[in-house]
């Protein structure tokens, strides 16, 4: 039981997490704009951040609706084993690969602020790009061998990844335009610090 609360957590932290990058690259979005940025590594790192997002969400989104269709009778255990096999292959490789890229502009933007908060955040994202990187090595053969066995790709299977893409696509894209919004004075803002 506690194992199941433990892995809930984790799994709604990764959900407001990926709202929360999704918002604050609209906000870095909307500070480029209205400032006039050119430089292309800070599009770069709002495009990192806002795909980081998307593969959080899409992540998350698959575990939730597997277990879902599992626990219903939609699916059976080749399908769920396949599906967050595929999840953590796919999407786990792609959070790692834009987390890599948000850490290094919020280590770079630590040295040029030299704020508490500023080092405290990339603190953060330096600790949680070596947890996924650490936790992607350990599953990574097992879940290589599921996919390429092939079992689990049914309907269901199909099924899920469209679903959660449509949702995650949804869900970020509304943040996104929330941030860009918040900062171009077209709505209200969550009180996001920038970082430009």
């Amino acid at each position: 039981m506690l194992d199941l609360l433990i892995v809930a957590i984790f799994i709604l932290f990764d959900f407001f997490i990926s709202l929360w990058d999704a918002y604050a690259s609209g906000v870095n979005k909307g500070v480029i704009e209205k400032n006039a940025f050119t430089g292309i590594f800070t599009k770069i790192v709002v495009y990192a951040g806002l795909g980081i997002a998307f593969a959080g969400m899409t992540y998350v989104l698959i575990i939730i609706l597997s277990f879902i269709l599992y626990y219903i009778g939609y699916i059976g255990v080749s399908v769920i084993t396949y599906a967050l096999s595929f999840d953590f292959l796919v999407f786990g490789f792609l959070i790692i690969s834009f987390g890599i890229i948000v850490t290094i502009q919020s280590i770079l933007y630590a040295i040029k602020r030299r704020s508490i908060g500023s080092i405290f955040i990339s603190l953060f994202n330096v600790v949680i790009i070596i947890w996924d990187v650490s936790v992607y090595a350990e599953g990574f053969s097992s879940a290589l061998r599921v996919v390429r066995r092939g079992r689990g790709r049914s309907a269901g299977f199909y099924e899920i990844i469209i679903v959660a893409l449509i949702i995650a696509y949804i869900l970020i894209h509304t943040a996104y335009k929330k941030g860009i919004n918040s900062v171009l004075g077209k709505s209200g803002g969550m009180g996001v610090n920038k970082l430009y």
